[in-house]
C-alpha cells in the first residue's frame, strides 16, 4: 500500500513495512531522476500493533502523512509530518472516534489547505440509531491533535516550542547517555546543545528541530519542533 507526494524537489513514497515484526509506516525520499535519498529508509511511525494503509499529502512546507492506527486496540486515524529534508515530527492521533476509522486520504486545495476524508463508524447522532459506517472528513487536519467522542487527557512536558534567545533542556538528560542537538528545516546540524541553557540567539529566526538520542533503553530517541525568534 503504497502513497508519494512532491515536494517541488523530490518525491517522498511511504509504505507498510512489516520490517520490526509489526506493521510499521516506512518511507523514502526519491529525487525526479530516480536516485533514492534515504537507502535505508524513513521511519514515521514504529509505534504498538499495527499501522495500515497510509496516504500522503505536501501542504507547501512539509509532508503530512496519515494511517489506520491499531496501539488502542481499535483503528483511529494517526498521522506525522515529515519535512522535505526527511525530519519526522508532530506525530500523534488525528481521529479518535467511536468505531474504526479506516481507509484515510489527503487532498491539498489551494494554498496550504489539505482535506482529509476516511470511513468511520456512525452509532446515534441527533437521537437517530445509524450503527453503520460512513464517509467522513477533516479540514487541515493536524497531527497529534486529535478529535475524539470524549474529552482525553495528554501530559506534556513544560519545555517552550517558542523560544528567544535560550534553549532549554531538562536538566534530567544529564542522568543519561543522551545526545542531542538542534537541526535546521533542511536537517543540517545547526547546535550541539546540552541540559539546561543553550544561546541560540546568534541563529536565525525560524522552524528548528531537537533531536535527542539514547534517552533511555529501548529508546530510539525523538524528535520536536521548536520556533526561534528574537
Amino acid at each position: 500500500y503504497p502513497d508519494l507526494g512532491f515536494d517541488g524537489a523530490n518525491f517522498l513514497v511511504v509504505w507498510e513495512d512489516l520490517g520490526g515484526g509489526n506493521l510499521d509506516i516506512g518511507g523514502a525520499r526519491v529525487t525526479p531522476g530516480g536516485t533514492v535519498l534515504d537507502t535505508g529508509g524513513i521511519v514515521v511511525s514504529q509505534a504498538a500493533d499495527d499501522q495500515e494503509s497510509p496516504a500522503l499529502g505536501f501542504d507547501g512546507a512539509s509532508f503530512i502523512v496519515a494511517w489506520e492506527d491499531y496501539r488502542s486496540g481499535s483503528s483511529d486515524i494517526y498521522g506525522a509530518r515529515v519535512t522535505p529534508a526527511g525530519v519526522v515530527f508532530d506525530e500523534g492521533p488525528v481521529v479518535r472516534q467511536e468505531g474504526n476509522q479506516l481507509y484515510p486520504a489527503l487532498a491539498r486545495g489551494s494554498s496550504s489547505q489539505m482535506f482529509l476524508v476516511y470511513q468511520g463508524w456512525v452509532g446515534t447522532v441527533g437521537g437517530k440509531t445509524y450503527n453503520t459506517d460512513r464517509i467522513w472528513g477533516k479540514m487541515d487536519p493536524s497531527p497529534a491533535i486529535a478529535e475524539i467522542t470524549k474529552p482525553e487527557a495528554r501530559m506534556t512536558n513544560s519545555e517552550a516550542t517558542i523560544v528567544r534567545g535560550v534553549l532549554r533542556l531538562e536538566t534530567s538528560l544529564s542522568a543519561s547517555s543522551s545526545t542531542s542537538w538542534l537541526i535546521d528545516v533542511a536537517g543540517r546540524n545547526v547546535l550541539d546543545l546540552h541540559p539546561g541553557a543553550n544561546d541560540v540567539s546568534r541563529l536565525a529566526p525560524g522552524v528548528y528541530f531537537v533531536r535527542d538520542e539514547g534517552r533511555g533503553a529501548g529508546d530510539g530517541g525523538r524528535t520536536r519542533k521548536v520556533v526561534i525568534q528574537h
